[in-house]
């Protein structure tokens, strides 16, 4: 048990120090752009579905968090695998990342209420108590993605700062979890 808290933690600071370089250097993560987030998208649902599968072992599963790291894990395997797809990757990855920003936002806020109520429900002091980490990190996650998608042009100009945000948020969710959990 301790060993996989401490793995998702590794991994959780391994997807922040990815987030990291793409806002340090935004030109040449922007080239790079769809191999990193593909490696990132593949981490975070491979995690996802450790995740899933644990609360499942705890009789305590959405279908929504698997479902979302289905989703997740085809378009990373799609960005590293795809030639055709890393070539158009510049042309439609503003409302990509937005789209997938806003989804994994939105499948978190889900999962932090879910968590809430089964807190409340059960009065356990451990499970769920720190529910609103996880909301904060959905919202934030929503927010970034509407702004990738109503500002395309002014985007394309700080792609890299804004996916790292979004990686950074998406690692640091990876490390509370490991914490939390």
């Amino acid at each position: 048990m301790v060993v996989r808290r401490i793995l998702a933690f590794l991994v959780g600071v391994f997807i922040v120090m990815c987030g990291i370089y793409c806002t340090m250097m935004p030109q040449s993560s922007y080239i790079a752009l769809s191999w990193v987030t593909g490696f990132v998208i593949i981490i975070d649902s491979m995690f996802q579905l450790y995740t899933w599968d644990h609360l499942k072992n705890l009789n305590f599963w959405n279908k929504w968090d698997l479902i979302g790291s289905l989703i997740s894990l085809a378009i990373g395997i799609a960005l590293v695998c795809s030639f055709g797809i890393r070539e158009s990757f510049s042309l439609v990855m503003i409302y990509v990342f937005g789209g997938w920003m806003i989804v994994c936002g939105i499948l978190r806020i889900i999962s932090s209420l879910k968590l809430r109520t089964f807190h409340r429900e059960f009065r356990n002091e451990l499970l769920g108590k720190k529910w609103w980490m996880i909301l904060i990190a959905g919202i934030s996650l929503i927010a970034f993605g509407v702004l990738i998608c109503v500002f395309p042009i002014e985007t394309e100009n700080v792609i890299g700062i804004l996916v790292g945000c979004g990686i950074i948020l998406t690692g640091i969710h990876v490390s509370l979890y490991s914490i939390l959990f």
